[in-house]
């Protein structure tokens, strides 16, 4: 303890140090401004818009953030540009034309480096003079003391109770080609993504989704998914934590939004629903009925009791003469 006590304040400001944009704020994979990292990758690489897009094509549950000149703030995969191409794995469709989805994305990679084409980390780095001595413990900025309204109080009744908007912007209900915004609800949070779906095989909607571990939460006009890594979480945490579906979904809404969480959408409902039909799901896969055209019979699914008495297991031959009432 005296040891953790003798380093707290050094681990603090390793921490907080984290938190800002380093001294060489470049992409990893290339000498562009890097202003996107992701929370989700090891060691929180510097990517620029281009290939952190290109990147996270195949890690659409990441959790990015992007630099606005004063700390990383929360964004989403749309606006990098990444979307969810379905029915060839996450790639997208031979079918359609490659060039409709990157003709304007080189475009959007240049005006997001223009926009941060200034070095707005000057407030993070020690000045020519400081150089030699660093300081330990980064300059907190002054106080901004605003004088009290004395009328405020008197009208606070009268406010009306709106929800608060979420920290990040809003998704649009599509993308400029015309795909819809779906929402998707994994063990790491809410966001939401446009869909892109295969048009050269006859398969439907649903069936692509859960191709990729998506479970749809409707048949038709799909708006809203699970990921298989949700369900499954919380089948654990119900079942090793006794977390409620309330509880769940609720932690859920606090990582999406911490400040706001009210602001996520709500599919508390949802996921009471496709919970069953998962665990239901489950238990016929587990037993080898997804291999069987015959449906469950009484007592099929349940699990085998060493410690019961079973005939021609742990019973003798004689059991119902040797034990009488």
């Amino acid at each position: 303890m005296r040891e953790f006590l003798n380093r707290r304040q050094v681990y603090l400001y390793r921490i907080l140090q984290s938190e800002g944009l380093p001294a060489q704020n470049e992409c990893i994979l290339c000498n562009r401004p890097g202003r996107w990292r992701c929370k989700d990758c090891l060691g929180q690489p510097l990517y620029c818009r281009m290939h952190c897009r290109e990147y996270h094509q195949q890690h659409i549950c990441h959790r990015l953030q992007c630099w606005n000149g004063r700390f990383f703030a929360d964004r989403d995969m749309w606006e990098v540009g990444v979307r969810l191409f379905l029915g060839h794995g996450g790639k997208c469709c031979p079918q359609a034309d490659p060039n409709q989805y990157s003709a304007g994305e080189g475009q959007m990679d240049l005006c997001a480096e223009t926009d941060n084409s200034e070095d707005t980390s000057s407030n993070l780095r020690p000045n020519p003079s400081q150089q030699d001595e660093p300081q330990m413990f980064p300059q907190h900025p002054p106080e901004v003391v605003e004088e009290e309204d004395e009328d405020d109080d008197l009208f606070w009744d009268d406010v009306e109770d709106t929800p608060r908007p979420p920290l990040g912007r809003h998704a649009p209900a599509k993308d400029r080609h015309g795909n819809q915004f779906i929402l998707i609800v994994d063990s790491s949070g809410l966001f939401r993504i446009p869909a892109v779906y295969c048009s050269c095989v006859d398969v439907p909607r649903d069936f692509q989704l859960l191709d990729l571990s998506f479970f749809p939460t409707s048949f038709e006009n799909i708006k809203t998914v699970f990921t298989f890594r949700c369900l499954d979480d919380f089948r654990l945490s119900n079942l090793e934590c006794k977390t409620s579906a309330y509880q769940y979904f609720q932690r859920l809404r606090r990582l999406t939004n911490p400040a706001f969480p009210n602001s996520v959408p709500n599919r508390y409902a949802e996921l009471r629903r496709l919970s069953r039909q998962w665990r239901n799901l489950k238990l016929r896969k587990w037993f080898g009925f997804g291999h069987r055209p015959e449906s469950p019979g009484t007592g099929q699914m349940a699990l085998f009791c060493a410690a019961c008495p079973q005939p021609d297991v742990n019973l003798p031959e004689d059991w119902q003469e040797r034990y009488t009432v």
